[in-house]
């Protein structure tokens, strides 16, 4: 059940490559270090009020 959410999730907000990506390094401070480490997320850009985060398709399950 976990992999086909995690395959429709991906789906429908995509994946990109965070080499192409800019990251906003004023984003970076928005989600402390020990917090981000420990659900494997990157704050990489706002969007309005959006803080878009990256992770991998592994980590979106929880205990992943």
């Amino acid at each position: 059940m976990e992999d086909a959410w995690v395959e429709q999730y991906t789906r429908t907000v995509g994946i990109v490559n965070l080499d192409d990506q800019k990251i906003d390094e004023q984003c970076l401070a928005a989600v402390e270090p020990p917090a981000g480490v420990a659900v494997h997320t990157l704050p990489v850009c706002r969007e309005m009020e959006n803080l878009n985060l990256a992770t991998s398709p592994e980590n979106l399950v929880a205990g992943g």
